[in-house]
């Protein structure tokens, strides 16, 4: 899952994006899964989309992407 909730806005794990939408709570990327947010450097880089895209199927598709390193998102934890 991405959200759009980051540290900025005072979220840094997944436990406080449950505890501020409890709706949420128990979804398979909040109780299994994993959860993004984007970087900063995401909002002006859309002359990297082939980049932005990579990243986005690196975290769909891991396997594919052995030893990729996320630019644009970093996961809660």
């Amino acid at each position: 899952m991405i959200t759009y909730r980051t540290p900025k806005q005072g979220i840094t794990t997944k436990a406080q994006l449950a505890k501020i939408n409890p709706e949420m709570a128990a979804i398979r990327p909040m109780t299994r899964g994993r959860v993004f947010y984007p970087l900063p450097l995401y909002k002006q880089s859309g002359h990297r989309l082939d980049e932005i895209i990579e990243d986005v199927a690196a975290i769909l598709h891991p396997e594919l992407y052995p030893g990729h390193h996320l630019k644009f998102f970093r996961e809660l934890r």
